[in-house]
């Protein structure tokens, strides 16, 4: 089962715990986790980072309470959180923003607390929908969207027309679309290719045509990678990287990501080796190749990234 990274994790979390808190009497796990595509135990872990959350002086009185009671779920909210903000117009409109692209997460609802809250907010500063204040995620159909995402939650599989590697023409294939995720900008389906026999990961704005199919599926959580995919046609690297130093790869989308001991082994698609001798320069001790496709040549790579490096830094003579 593919772990998240820290940043999908906090999407998630920023859209679970105003849904859950919104029920003063909880919500049953099962139906959390079905909402939100998580385990039991990966449920039980966001509770215990939730129930870090407070502010200061961080007394129990001053922190979010989560637990789970009879088998549902339970937050609230410490008194404090219900104190105004105080907010600049500019700090304002940045947090609808970022408000309206969270809610375009999975599991999170339109006219739940957070649209409530965005709705309110934008009445206050004049930043209703005439203002033009949005969050565009990659340009996806809105009409494509909304056939995966519905097929997600009623589990029934889906024909999509999507471009080959040359990107000449389209190719229909059946997916069971287990996932709906976003990552740097763009939308993205997981979930398992009836055409590849495999878990795939598919850019949602490339999808040229999608339809339901009246054909239903049980998509267990470890066959629906929620890491960004690429092109069959690209190298790749397995590089395994030492716990303090992992954080310099979460932001970057990885095909495979697997804890190995006191490491992390993360398999990329590499479209510039550039961008792959500064990471490798950049990670120096922490990292270890364990296998990379022979085209990229990392040792010639790396040696001359490291060159330019010397060069750039040298002391010049007078």
């Amino acid at each position: 089962m593919t772990k998240p990274t820290a940043t999908q994790r906090l999407a998630r979390l920023l859209a679970l715990v105003p849904w859950v808190a919104a029920h003063p009497d909880g919500v049953p796990v099962d139906q959390v986790c079905e909402r939100f595509g998580v385990t039991r135990d990966e449920l039980v872990g966001d509770l215990d980072v939730v129930m870090m959350v407070g502010v200061h002086p961080f007394t129990p009185d001053t922190m979010i309470e989560a637990w789970i009671d009879d088998d549902r779920v339970m937050i609230h909210y410490a008194d404090a959180f219900s104190r105004p903000l105080r907010l600049t117009a500019d700090e304002a409109v940045t947090l609808i923003a970022a408000a309206r692209g969270l809610a375009a997460v999975p599991g999170a609802e339109s006219d739940g607390p957070l649209g409530r809250s965005i709705a309110k907010l934008a009445a206050v500063v004049g930043a209703g929908d005439s203002a033009g204040v949005d969050v565009d995620l990659g340009g996806a159909s809105a009409e494509v969207f909304e056939i995966l995402d519905t097929a997600q939650r009623d589990h029934r599989q889906v024909e999509i027309d999507y471009p080959d590697a040359e990107g000449s023409h389209g190719v229909t294939r059946r997916i069971e679309p287990a996932r709906l995720f976003s990552s740097e900008g763009r939308w993205y389906v997981s979930g398992w290719c009836h055409r590849a026999g495999d878990a795939r990961v598919f850019r949602v704005d490339r999808i040229l045509a999608a339809r339901v199919t009246d054909d239903g599926f049980a998509a267990p959580v470890d066959r629906a990678p929620d890491t960004v995919g690429f092109d069959d046609a690209l190298p790749q690297v397995e590089l395994e990287v030492d716990r303090s130093a992992v954080w310099l790869l979460d932001p970057v989308p990885a095909l495979a990501r697997e804890e190995v001991g006191d490491a992390v082994r993360f398999r990329l698609a590499i479209g510039s080796g550039t961008w792959l001798a500064r990471t490798l320069v950049q990670l120096g001790p922490a990292v270890r190749i364990v296998h990379s496709d022979p085209s990229l040549d990392v040792t010639e790579l790396v040696a001359r990234e490291a060159r330019q490096l010397r060069d750039r830094y040298a002391p010049r003579r007078v």
